[in-house]
Parts: C-alpha cells; sequence; structure tokens
C-alpha cells in the first residue's frame, strides 16, 4: 500500500494538502487522508465522489474534545486545531489491491471537482 500512497501523493499533492511521512518512519496506510479548504469543499467533493460510484470516508467527524465523555472536562473543551481538521478532511479509497489506474481515476475525479 505503499505504492498506492506515493502515487496518490504524486497525483494529488498541488491540489490538496496530502499525508506526510517523516523520514524514517513508516505507515501501515490503513486510510489515506486528504485535507482540503473547508468543510463546505470536502462534503461537497464527498458528494461529488459518490456519484461517480467512488467511496470515501469521514473516519472522526465529531472532535475528541466535543465527544460526551469529555464534556465535564474543561482541560479538553478548547481545541480548535482538531475542529478544523474534523471539518477538512476525507479518506480516499485505500487498500491492497489499489492499482495505479484506479488511483488516477480516483485523482482525476478530484481534480474536476476542484477546478
Amino acid at each position: 500500500m505503499n505504492e498506492a500512497a506515493a502515487w496518490y501523493t504524486e497525483e494529488l499533492t498541488d491540489i490538496v494538502k496530502t499525508p506526510v511521512i517523516p523520514e524514517n518512519f513508516r505507515s501501515s496506510w490503513a486510510q489515506y487522508t486528504i485535507q482540503l479548504e473547508n468543510k463546505e469543499k470536502r462534503d461537497g467533493l464527498q458528494a461529488f465522489l459518490e456519484k461517480q460510484g467512488i467511496p470515501t470516508m469521514v473516519y472522526y467527524p465529531i472532535p475528541l474534545h466535543q465527544q460526551e465523555v469529555y464534556q465535564t472536562n474543561p482541560v479538553y473543551q478548547a481545541c480548535p486545531a482538531t475542529k478544523r481538521l474534523c471539518e477538512r478532511v476525507l479518506s480516499l479509497p485505500m487498500h491492497p489491491y489499489l492499482g495505479r489506474e484506479d488511483v488516477r481515476m480516483v485523482s482525476g475525479q478530484i481534480r474536476t471537482y476542484l477546478k
């Protein structure tokens, strides 16, 4: 899945924020998550890709500090970066059988929507 992640990064790095793995680190690539400018673009892209038959996912729509278990602990009340990210990220198809053409097709649809 490292190849698929590299292909996504190659195809998308100039139009969305892509994941960065620091040098000498590895990822299991359970998800390939891009970041868009705002919630409206993220939601619009997700709806557009769904119409094209491309599954996407927002895995963590509610920030941890806003979940019920933390509502009584004021330490977790102010996390604007987490809230902002939850509104802007979208996970793309990622699995061991994802081929180069699949990545090109998904990336092409993302480019179509964002232009």
